[in-house]
């Protein structure tokens, strides 16, 4: 590439590309940052503690397409109503909304944490569990048609005393599930027949929908919902006690 005129031409072929791949970043840097919503998000340690799907969990959950394209946002979270399983007071100040996968690891450590946050702020937050099975965890599904199951019989109580069985053993296997449902009391045929005939499944679906669109898209990932403000904001990952107390103590704070 001796000749002048070649030189010319392959500068400028190089700088146009150039330019062509800066404007995409720019463009995409941009939409990143301006997605709508009035929500925000806390995460830590660039996702270290938050277990992440490669693809999306339920394709076939995804809304069709209308005229007005809708960001996922933790200001979509779906309400809260009577069918949710609800930990506290139903009217207090904090709702914390968890789409948890009951055989991730990151939940399982991140359990305990949202144990202490309800028992030290009794009667001004509340949580409420939503399922988010990730599609490389085998048991992840079945133990959440499990809880459901378990709910089925005894309700709000023996889902959430079936939950931290679950999240109390060692490790899930396919033993797990059935092994803490005798553990909690329930009735082994009823349960073997709910379990089997897969009768909540539609439930779980919607509920990893509905995280989804509320901009989850691994496990732990909370919605914290201020009842006083209408304010929303998203908690990525198993976060410590302290992190998570900060964020509290800031939505109470708020006027």
């Amino acid at each position: 590439m001796n000749n002048p005129n070649q030189r010319n031409e392959f500068f400028w072929i190089t700088l146009v590309v150039a330019s062509f791949l800066l404007g995409h970043l720019i463009t995409k840097n941009q939409y990143l940052e301006q997605k709508p919503g009035g929500s925000q998000a806390v995460a830590q340690n660039g996702g270290a503690n938050l277990a992440v799907p490669t693809v999306p969990a339920v394709a076939g959950n995804q809304a069709a397409p209308t005229g007005e394209q809708v960001f996922p946002s933790a200001d979509n979270v779906p309400k809260v109503t009577a069918a949710d399983h609800l930990r506290g007071k139903t009217n207090a100040s904090i709702t914390l909304v968890e789409y948890s996968d009951l055989e991730c690891p990151f939940c399982k450590r991140f359990h305990p944490t949202m144990q202490k946050i309800l028992a030290d702020y009794k009667g001004q937050v509340n949580w409420v569990y939503r399922h988010y099975p990730l599609p490389f965890h085998a048991n992840g599904n079945p133990a959440a048609l499990g809880a459901e199951c378990a709910a089925d019989q005894g309700g709000n109580d023996l889902f959430w005393e079936y939950v931290d069985g679950i999240f109390a053993e060692a490790s899930l296997t396919a033993d797990t599930i059935t092994a803490v449902a005798q553990k909690v009391g329930l009735d082994k045929t009823k349960f073997d027949t709910c379990f089997q005939s897969k009768k909540y499944q539609k439930v779980i679906d919607e509920q990893l929908a509905g995280g989804q669109q509320a901009g989850i898209n691994g496990t732990p990932g909370t919605v914290l919902i201020n009842n006083k403000t209408g304010k929303t904001q998203l908690i990525v990952g198993a976060l410590p006690y302290e992190e998570i107390k900060k964020t509290i103590d800031a939505a109470l704070a708020e006027k």
